[in-house]
Order: C-alpha cells, then structure tokens, then sequence
C-alpha cells in the first residue's frame, strides 16, 4: 500500500516547487512595476532628489540643489532647477532645464542611445585664478575620483556604442576664466539645434544633417599670448598634410545673429565681428583625402573688423596666421562651391604697424562698406583657382567705389585669364578679356619675354583716379594731376612679350593725345633687341598734352612746342636700325622724314640714308626768333657712314624750295656736300632777282687747322631787298 503513494506524493513536490517559483517570478515582475510605477510618481520622484541632493552635498561639501527631478521610464529624465556652487560660494554650474530621451534597456547591452538632449537656460563657469591656479571643478574630479588601478589589458572598451540624434540648446551661458593661459571667455547661446543621424566616435564618423546657431554672443580677451613665439614653418607644413582621421558629413549650417569679440591685450591683436546670417549647405566634407564641396555659402549684413595694434608680438601673429595659411594651401586641399552669394558686408582691416597714407588705397588700412559678391563654380586647388564672378560691388575708405565686376577667371601654375570681363567704377570701363600663358611662374622670374599674351579691349576707359587709388605716388606727375581725365583704349594684342603682334590699338588720353596704331614688336623687355614694325594711322597730341607727360625740366627752354602735332606713317627696326616712314603735322608746319639709320648712338659706326622734307615749317617761331627767320620748304637727302668729321663718309644734297630769312623769302637755293677721308667739297647755288651766286668750296681737316678752297662766282646781291643793310648796297 505504501509503495503505490509514493509516486503521487513526489508529483505533489514537485508541483508546490513549480507554484512557488512560479509565484517568486510573478511577485518579482510586480515589484519591478510597481518600482517603476512609484518612481514615476512625485513623491517617490522627490524622496530621490532629496536623498541624491544630500549625498552630493556632503560628498562634494558644497551647495547643491535639484528643483525637480521627473523620469518616465524607460526613456525621459527631466532636472529643472539644478544649482552646484564652487567651493568659492560662486556659481559653477546652473540648470533650467535638462531632458534628456534616452533609451535605458540599450544600456544592458553596453550601448548608449540619446535620442533627444534639451538644455535650457544653463550657466557653467570654469575658472582658474591665483592663488592655488586650480580649475574650479577640481573638488568634484577629486571626490569621485577611485584609486589608480593598472589597466586591464583584457579589458575592451571599444564595444561601448554611443548614439546621439538631437542636441537643442535655449538661453546657454558659458564662462571660463583662466589666469594661467590668459583667456577669459564669456559665451552666450540664444539657441542651438542639431540633428545627428550617426554618432560613431570609434569610428570617428558623425553624420549631421543640419546645424542651427541663433543669438551666439562671445567676448574673448586674452590678457597672455598662448603662444610665445611662432612655430617653425616646417611644423605647420607637417601638421597640414596629416590626413584628418574624423569622418564628417555634415549637410547644412545656419548661423544667424553671431556677436563675437576677440581682444589680446598681449599680441595687441583684436578683431569684432557681428555676423547677420551664414547659410552653408554642403555636398560632401571629405577631411581625409582634403575635400571640400560645397552647394552655396551666403553671408549676409556681416560686420567683420580685424586691427594688429603696435607691438612687436603683433608681427609674430601675423607671420605665424601667414605660415598657418601658407602650409594649408600646399597640402593638397580642394575647394569646390557651386555658388557664393556676399550682401551688403562691411569688412575693416588695420595694421597699426604701418603709417597710415594721405590718398590711395592704404592696403594696411582697408575699411570696404556695402560689399556684395557673387560667384559661382568656385574651384580651388593647390595650383589653381578659378570661378564665375557674377557680381561685385564695394566703396572703400579712399574713395574707390566699384560699380560692376563680371567675369570668368583662372590663375593656374602655367596660365591665367579674365574673359568675359565688365568692370566698372563710376569713371572706369574695362570690357572683353584679358588672357596669360606662361611655362611656370618661376620661368617668368628669368624670362619674362617667355610670356604669352591674348589681350581683347573693347571700347575701354580708365579714369586717373582710379589709377592714383592704387598708385598715388603718380600724383607728383603733370599727367596725372587731373584725377578726372581719363584714359580710353581699345585694341587687341596677341602672342609673347619677346614678340608681341598688336592686331590694332587706340588710345585717347589727356586733352589732346590721340594714338592708333598697328603691327609688330620684336624683343621685349630688352631696349636693346627691341625691333618694330608698326603702321602709325593717327599719333596726335599738343603741347599742352606734352607738358604734361614729359618731366620737368626736360623740355628746352629755347624751342617751342607746336600747338598740335600729328603723325602718321610707319617705323620699322630697332634702336641700332631704325627705318621711319613718317608725316609730322603741325600748328608750326610739315616735315618729313624717310629712310633708315643704323647704329645711331656710335659716331664713327653709323650708317644712314636719310630723306628729310619740310613745308611751311616756322623756323621763327619753333627756334624763338621770328625776326631774323620765317617758314622753311625744303627737301635734304643724307646719306654715308658716321659724323664725327675724322671718319665720316657721308654725302648731303638738299634744295630749299622756300626760307625766309629776315622777312626775305629765298627760293630755290640748292645745296650739296660731301666728305671722306677728311675731305670735304660743298656747292651751292640760288638764282633770284635780289641775289644770285654759285659757290664751290673743297678742302681737308688733317692737320692742326683745316684747310679751305672757296670759289664764288656772284652775280649781284642787292642788300636793301634782302633786309640785310638800310641802304642801297649792289
């Protein structure tokens, strides 16, 4: 009977076991819930900040208050009106309000998902000042700090994840104060927001789809140089081309109502600016490989000023800011931006380190208001930049007002150009293109005739004020002391410096000064090579005109510059072998001259054959002595070898057709010389009714004095027609 009932009562253990397990498990879930519930509720949530606010208190031995502490599990925790104060009875961190949307049961499984963090109005203040010159937050690093312990080297802390999604920032105050370093820093944030699709920090890759910047307002005084002295420029080199290891994809940026100032009382450097509104929005930001691509920038109402105030620490930033700058732009970066759009900008540059200029453009004193800038297909490399101006305008402090500025641009290591160019100030207009190609820019150090040009100007103007903006020493000058005259060109130039084809070019300057001319020049920049070939259509100017372009006291006091004078005709060869073909016009009569001379500067090496006529040319009036000579029509024909007499191997034949010598007009008078060897023969003739006579004359210059032989076979010559004597003289 026994042995039948032992079954059923082990089945009856085993059963009271199970129900009881069963019952332990149930009674655990509730007791979770009911925890979870009762934490959720306002006392238990208020038992919890009370029993965490004395723990930190006497932990940290200073004051600290949480208003409220709100957690609906398994996500949102809520802190409003949290106070922790420094050991100074200051302020060391203040909190409105703290939400944070964080996943709890992701942490089971050693990763750390935020999905919403918002901060408002939250004071923190960092500070480190004498006498012990430790940061303020010390005391907290220090009470929660646990003994040094040797790392584990099993330990594996890569597998903790960490996931933000958004950030939101309201009404953010941040103060660090730190006598050490010199910074004193005190930042204010109207609002920040961001959204972060991915938060990989071992991987170091965040992708961010947009940040926004509203109200940020930044004082920055440094009372110490952080740095002491300029890092050698190799550092900066070697720092430049390390590839960035962080992965980066951030979308868009907007920045709006950004107040900044940056003061170093040290360095003597300080820089303002008060940003109205910066949209960025981005294609790709590839740091590794040095790549940059962005869809638009546009910056808009922006007040920007930067000053170096006179210390010698100023020309340290300035050289090392040149050095940092220098070493980004060779290490290979790669800039694209599809589209720049700058409105309304003032932008202020000062360098007290350098006087201030009385007129011009001070480019150590730059002060541009109203700056507008458009360019698209922006593209910038190590070698190479180039774009689309769209639109430019500016005035700056010394007057220069841009109007209008398009153009397609390039400057590259063997070619550069301006094409479809428009530029215009209220007296300047420069249209077309103007094109550089070149083998290396320091090939054009040593050869500069290397050069290749293809210049375009249409229907140009360049007004002098313009010119002295950027050059104002010319003002000394007679030309250009009229700041309203004007420059016109127009023309066409093509091929290399060395030989440089001008299709045509016209050029108005001054009052009076006409030039359009043609053809070819040989030999630039060497004078001495140079060889020309140029068709002279119109070359016309005046004496007012020349006053002003030739420098004082250059003109002789004893001849008299023609009221106008214009030139036509054609010059061929160089400085050594000139060959001119030309027609002089003037207020004082014609001349012209045709033929070639060769080594003109070398009295025994010359060459020359020479034909030069006049008609109508007023001796008296270009020599200042119109009572004794009048107008001048004659032809003389030179031609030999040198004119220093011991030599010369030359002959001259010349007639004057008409000259007037004390109010007595002589025709027909010919002439005829010659020399070589030191000999010399000379006739001439003239037949007038007042005098007539023929003259033959040879002789040498050998020896000590020269010797003559003159033959005159006179016919008559009456004195009183001829105003040589008041009296009747045959």
């Amino acid at each position: 009977m026994t042995s039948e009932k032992t079954p059923h009562k082990k089945r009856s253990i085993i059963g009271r076991i199970g129900r009881i397990l069963l019952r332990t498990v149930l009674i655990i879930i509730l007791l979770v819930i009911v925890l979870l519930v009762v934490i959720q509720t306002p006392p238990a949530q208020n038992f919890i900040v009370k029993k965490a606010t004395a723990f930190l208190e006497k932990k940290l031995r200073t004051r600290v208050e949480i208003g409220r502490l709100y957690i609906s599990f398994p996500k949102n925790i809520v802190i409003e009106n949290i106070y922790l104060e420094d050991r100074k009875k200051d302020t060391l961190l203040y909190g409105g309000s703290l939400k944070v949307d964080v996943s709890m049961l992701k942490l089971l499984h050693n990763e750390i998902e935020v999905n919403d963090v918002k901060l408002n109005k939250v004071t923190a203040k960092v500070t480190r000042l004498l006498p012990d010159t430790t940061f303020n937050f010390q005391f907290i690093v220090d009470a929660f700090a646990s003994p040094e312990k040797a790392p584990d080297p099993k330990a594996d802390t890569s597998s903790l994840k960490i996931n933000v999604k958004n950030v939101e920032l309201d009404k953010i105050r941040l103060v660090y104060n730190d006598i050490v370093t010199g910074n004193d820093v005190d930042v204010w944030i109207q609002h920040f927001e961001t959204d972060i699709d991915k938060f990989d920090l071992n991987q170091q890759r965040f992708d961010i789809p947009i940040v926004k910047l509203q109200g940020l307002r930044a004082k920055v005084y440094q009372s110490k140089p952080l740095v002491t002295a300029p890092e050698p420029m190799a550092k900066d080199m070697t720092a430049a081309e390390q590839p960035a290891a962080m992965q980066l994809n951030l979308k868009r940026v907007l920045l709006d109502e950004i107040d900044v100032d940056y003061r170093s009382d040290v360095s003597a450097m300080f820089s303002t600016l008060n940003l109205g509104k910066l949209e960025l929005n981005i294609n790709k930001l590839d740091l590794s490989n040095k790549v940059i691509d962005l869809k638009n920038i546009e910056l808009n109402k922006t007040i920007a000023a930067i000053r170096f105030g006179k210390k010698e620490a100023a020309k340290g930033v300035k050289q090392e800011a040149n050095e940092e700058t220098t070493s980004q732009a060779d290490a290979g970066w790669r800039v694209n931006v599809a589209s720049i759009r700058f409105n309304n900008n003032d932008l202020q540059f000062d360098d007290d380190n350098k006087p201030r200029q009385k007129t011009g453009m001070d480019f150590a004193h730059l002060k541009a208001n109203d700056l507008t800038f458009h360019i698209d297909n922006l593209l910038y490399s190590t070698d190479s930049i180039s774009g689309s101006v769209k639109k430019a305008q500016l005035k700056e402090q010394s007057g220069f007002q841009l109007n209008r500025w398009e153009t397609d641009f390039l400057y590259a290591n063997n070619e550069a150009y301006l094409k479809n160019l428009i530029l215009i100030t209220p007296g300047t207009e420069l249209k077309r293109s103007v094109a550089l190609r070149y083998p290396s820019l320091g090939a054009l150090k040593n050869n500069i005739g290397a050069l290749q040009l293809d210049v375009d100007l249409d229907d140009s103007k360049i007004q002098v004020r313009d010119i002295l903006t950027f050059v104002p020493s010319l003002k000394a000058q007679p030309a250009f002391a009229d700041p309203t005259s004007t420059l016109f060109v127009n023309g066409k130039l093509s091929g290399s410096v060395a030989r440089l084809q001008i299709g045509t070019l016209q050029l108005r300057a001054f009052r009076d000064t006409r030039l359009q001319v043609r053809g070819l020049i040989n030999g630039l920049p060497d004078m001495k090579k140079i060889a020309t070939d140029l068709v002279i259509t119109e070359l016309t100017t005046s004496r007012r005109d020349i006053s002003l372009i030739a420098p004082k006291g250059s003109l002789p006091q004893s001849i008299t510059i023609p009221e106008t004078i214009k030139v036509t005709g054609r010059i061929t060869g160089g400085m050594n072998n000139i060959k001119p073909d030309l027609l002089i016009n003037t207020s004082l009569g014609t001349a012209r001259i045709k033929g070639s001379v060769r080594n003109p500067s070398d009295k025994i090496r010359s060459q020359y054959d020479i034909v030069i006529e006049t008609r109508n040319l007023n001796l008296g009036t270009l020599l200042q002595n119109p009572q004794n000579l009048g107008m001048l029509t004659a032809r003389f024909v030179a031609k030999g070898r040198g004119y220093d007499p011991k030599t010369a191997n030359a002959t001259i034949t010349g007639i004057i057709q008409s000259a007037i010598l004390k109010k007595y007009n002589y025709k027909d008078l010919n002439l005829t010389a010659s020399i070589a060897n030191q000999d010399f023969k000379a006739k001439a003739s003239i037949h007038d009714p007042n005098i007539d006579f023929t003259i033959d004359a040879s002789g040498n210059m050998k020896g000590k004095y020269p010797s003559i032989v003159l033959t005159a076979n006179i016919d008559s010559i009456k004195t009183l027609p001829l105003n040589l004597t008041t009296d009747t003289i045959i």
